[in-house]
């Protein structure tokens, strides 16, 4: 099943099995946004999150279906400033690319 993960005003796709255990969705995670796994939460609602303690929980059993958004969150406060340094990156090397023009 194809799942949305939102980390900070970032979107992925990741693609998981529906018997999946809730580790193999914060790995995902982990993986796609360059995040330490027993730093990473993962949420429904962005209000009750899951950790790798919660690990061995089936997806579906937690209501997890195909399309649903799940939230990300890092333990670590520095992956959320390193994130928001990396989108400053990036925005700043689209304006200079829009000066040379």
């Amino acid at each position: 099943m194809k799942l949305r993960l939102k980390f900070g005003t970032q979107f992925k796709v990741a693609e998981v099995d529906g018997e999946s255990l809730l580790s193999s969705l914060i790995e995902k995670a982990a993986s796609l946004f360059n995040l330490t796994t027993s730093n990473v939460l993962v949420s429904l609602n962005a209000t009750d999150f899951y950790a790798s303690s919660d690990g061995r929980l089936k997806l579906k059993d937690i209501g997890i279906v195909p399309g649903d958004i799940i939230y990300v969150q890092s333990l670590v406060q520095s992956d959320d400033i390193r994130r928001t340094r990396s989108c400053e990156v990036l925005n700043f090397s689209k304006l200079d690319s829009l000066t040379d023009l």
